[in-house]
């Protein structure tokens, strides 16, 4: 009797444990039957095994670097935005929105904390519209609009539900904003979708395509979105950072098209994995977690994440749209160097233009602020 036991607990937790992955398809991603491909649309293989180091230099025309201010009410903790409109340097520290010129030096910060008119309690999401000089931020049930210096403009309400929570949203044009949803009400079962409009003028919602399954637990436990909302070459682009590998591009129709696939070869999560709760995190470790893509006019920036020894270990690859190839790839590095700022590390943090990107650089001391980097690419 004992050993028939011994057998028992050896064949149900024992063998499921070796067989688990068998329960979800290696390749599993979003079918092509919900998005049409881009007439543009590439399979990006990384290699994962393979260093390929690339010195910034090397794609680089000019480096220019914008110190920030050291007074007082200059500091802030975090970057979780960035534009640069005109003469202005705006930053989204998560709290309120710090206001440099381009030489670094502090002019002001914006902050309205409350519950009134014109008023929010946290950033979840910002937003800047550099054609018409203003800005969103997205609280907990709406989306504020204001000029760029934080004049108060109108309040979007976000319906209830679908909507419990928005952390990405994007300017579509300059009538429309896009908005993730990204939390979903579990009462809410129909007319799902992840991706929604908003008419800036009345007010209007509509879900941005229609061909969506019509179940919200059936479409979380086949397609995930848990994306990202970025501007690129004057087009939007959806980019799911967790789930599926897949970057989207949204035209100012509001048609999607699967622009990206991204291949990390062993390190590419199965889909139905994300939704075996007991052993998420376990997943998590074992396969590569992507970061929103940067792209310019040539370049794409791709940034994935892995565990490895139990530290976290960040992966760069940059592709190159002219050669259609991998040029670079580093495995645990912070990103490029230079020659010219050979005490700086450079990885693209935000798009600027066409041919420019946005580098981050930490500061080393506390009475040190981040410093800045435009890079003119070729």
């Amino acid at each position: 009797m004992k050993y028939v036991l011994i057998y028992i607990l050896i064949v149900l937790f024992v063998i499921p444990g070796c067989t688990r992955d068998e329960l979800f398809e290696p390749n599993l991603y979003l079918p092509d039957s919900l998005f049409e491909k881009h007439p543009d649309f590439t399979e990006l293989d990384i290699p994962i095994d393979l260093n390929k180091p690339l010195k910034l230099d090397n794609i680089a025309v000019d480096v220019s670097l914008i110190p920030l201010d050291t007074k007082e009410e200059a500091f802030f903790r975090n970057i979780w935005g960035l534009a640069i409109v005109d003469s202005l340097v705006l930053i989204n520290t998560g709290s309120n929105i710090k206001y440099f010129d381009k030489n670094g030096k502090y002019l002001s910060t914006f902050e309205n904390i409350g519950q009134g008119p014109g008023e929010y309690e946290t950033i979840f999401g910002w937003a800047v519209d550099k054609n018409n000089n203003r800005m969103a931020i997205a609280d907990r049930h709406m989306i504020n609009i204001y000029d760029l210096h934080g004049g108060f403009i109108k309040e979007l309400d976000l319906p209830k539900p679908p909507f419990s929570l928005t952390s990405s949203i994007a300017f579509l044009d300059s009538g429309y904003l896009l908005v993730e949803n990204d939390r979903i009400q579990p009462s809410y079962e129909d007319g799902f979708s992840p991706l929604w409009s908003i008419n800036i003028h009345n007010n209007k919602f509509s879900t941005l395509f229609s061909n969506y399954p019509d179940s919200v637990y059936r479409f979380r436990k086949q397609y995930a979105f848990m994306g990202y909302l970025e501007k690129t070459n004057n087009s939007k682009l959806y980019t799911p950072w967790v789930d599926s590998y897949n970057t989207y591009l949204i035209d100012h129709e509001m048609n999607i098209y699967l622009k990206y696939r991204l291949n990390l070869g062993k390190l590419t999560m199965p889909l139905g994995a994300l939704y075996d709760a007991v052993n998420y995190q376990t997943y998590t470790r074992r396969f590569a977690i992507i970061h929103p893509l940067i792209e310019t006019e040539r370049y794409i920036f791709i940034k994935y994440t892995k565990n490895q020894a139990n530290r976290t270990i960040e992966n760069y690859a940059v592709y190159d749209k002219l050669e259609n190839k991998i040029i670079a790839h580093y495995s645990d590095s912070a990103g490029m160097v230079s020659e010219r700022y050979p005490e700086l590390i450079f990885w693209p943090r935000f798009f600027h233009d066409q041919d420019q990107i946005i580098c981050v650089h930490e500061p080393d001391t506390e009475n040190k602020n981040f410093v800045l980097s435009i890079i003119s690419l070729k």
